[in-house]
């Protein structure tokens, strides 16, 4: 039984360092376009300036389900089709950091989409590919990370390449997008560039106490061992 137990805690040990494997993908640019609808860009500071940092970091991770959580209370579940040509995988994907102007594009009032059918928690990704590249079709590649409720929505667009090839370097577009209660529309674009992909697989450190724990197994088994063993002698 000893025996048993001990073999069961260094299986646990080893395997939990690689639960899970999301990716961070963080972008750095500058303005692109807008437009206000509901007059609202007065308070996006110096919005229009080329030295105006605006920034987004992504949190992806390919083996979780992309969800939106809708005003009824009900989830959409994103899962991998394939739509006129183009087959699309969806994942999870949030938005965990954004910086300069796109931060400041907020819905006015109570928004619009209040709707039970539109989402106020979206986190998800696609990453599409033309299903049949024999075909004469040239379908483009593209990547969509999207976060936020409908009425103040972020998200970042990659053409022509898809999650598998995206690579540091790579242009993409940012947005903010947001209503008012009257519906009029808010949108900030930005160019954005791929500055860095990191992992988040870590191993962390056990206490230890179950290092201890676990000498002290062996330790145990080790003097039964012997006891067996004079035991087996007399």
């Amino acid at each position: 039984m000893v025996s048993r137990i001990y073999v069961t805690i260094i299986l646990i040990t080893f395997s939990s360092a690689g639960i899970g494997a999301p990716v961070y993908y963080t972008f750095s640019g500058s303005y692109e376009g807008h437009f206000d609808g509901a007059g609202q860009a007065a308070n996006w500071g110096d919005y229009t300036n080329p030295e105006t940092v605006y920034g987004m970091t992504w949190l992806v991770d390919t083996d979780r389900i992309g969800t939106a959580l809708l005003n009824d209370g009900s989830t959409r579940i994103y899962t991998d089709a394939t739509f006129s040509g183009i087959e699309v995988d969806y994942f999870f994907a949030d938005l965990i950091d954004i910086q300069g102007p796109l931060s400041l594009v907020q819905e006015i009032g109570n928004g619009f989409a209040n709707g039970p059918n539109f989402p106020q928690d979206a986190a998800f990704g696609s990453s599409g590919q033309d299903a049949d590249p024999t075909d004469n079709f040239n379908r483009p590649s593209q990547i969509i990370l999207a976060d936020g409720p409908t009425d103040q929505f972020r998200n970042i667009t990659c053409e022509s390449v898809t999650l598998d090839l995206l690579a540091i370097g790579t242009n993409c577009k940012g947005a903010a997008q947001a209503y008012d209660e009257s519906g009029n529309y808010l949108l900030l674009t930005a160019s954005l560039t791929l500055q860095s992909i990191s992992s988040d697989i870590s191993v962390v450190p056990l206490p230890a106490t179950i290092w201890l724990f676990g000498t002290a197994l062996a330790g145990l088994m080790g003097f039964q061992f012997r006891q067996k063993r004079k035991a087996g002698a007399t």
